[in-house]
């Protein structure tokens, strides 16, 4: 997403909230989800610095920008996840001891 958009609202920097949700994605495990909403927050946050009038206008374009990651984000949302070193990727379900296992005892 382009960081610069809001600029012309005022005195918003959407440098660190884009930067925090490229991070988040990285992560390993991450929920796209969480990440994209925290985004839309840290957005908002950014929007409270401004005057009443510049607010609302704000707003409505941090929810664009939130909209749009939620829908548009998918690959690089996987692409972020692909690279992630050093996590362990879930495995298939363990099974439970068989009875007659070592340690096992019946109720």
């Amino acid at each position: 997403m382009p960081d610069y958009l809001l600029s012309i609202m005022g005195r918003i920097d959407m440098r660190q909230p884009c930067a925090d949700h490229d991070h988040c994605y990285s992560q390993c495990g991450a929920s796209k989800l969480d990440c994209d909403a925290k985004f839309g927050d840290d957005i908002r946050k950014q929007c409270s610095k401004l005057n009443v009038l510049l607010f609302l206008p704000c707003n409505a374009v941090a929810t664009i920008y939130q909209t749009a990651v939620e829908n548009l984000g998918g690959p690089a949302y996987r692409d972020a996840q692909s690279n992630c070193h050093g996590c362990k990727k879930p495995g298939p379900p363990r099974r439970p001891f068989p009875p007659g296992w070592a340690g096992y005892k019946r109720s």
